[in-house]
């Protein structure tokens, strides 16, 4: 979506944002130019909120610590790897 609204194919002014409002907030910051509705006021993922510059750079300079090891069953992963790399080819 941002870089939809980002792209030069994009000649629109205004946008409705049907996902998680961080996306909205950071894309009226970088196009002030642009007009942004939100889907729906509750489209919070109060998960994503937990997280804090300061904690993803512990996370980082911690990486060998096991506490932070995310274990996947290879049912689900062998599903999710096609999506994620769609997702990271987009982004």
């Amino acid at each position: 979506m941002y870089n939809f609204v980002k792209g030069r194919s994009s000649n629109h002014d205004e946008f409705v944002i049907g996902t998680e409002v961080g996306l909205m907030e950071r894309m009226i910051e970088d196009f002030p130019e642009k007009r942004f509705s939100l889907l729906s006021d509750k489209l919070v993922c109060y998960n994503m909120k937990k997280n804090t510059i300061e904690l993803m750079k512990h996370v980082l300079e911690n990486l060998d610590d096991e506490t932070y090891e995310v274990k996947v069953p290879s049912e689900i992963a062998s599903k999710a790897i096609g999506p994620i790399e769609k997702m990271l080819q987009y982004s």
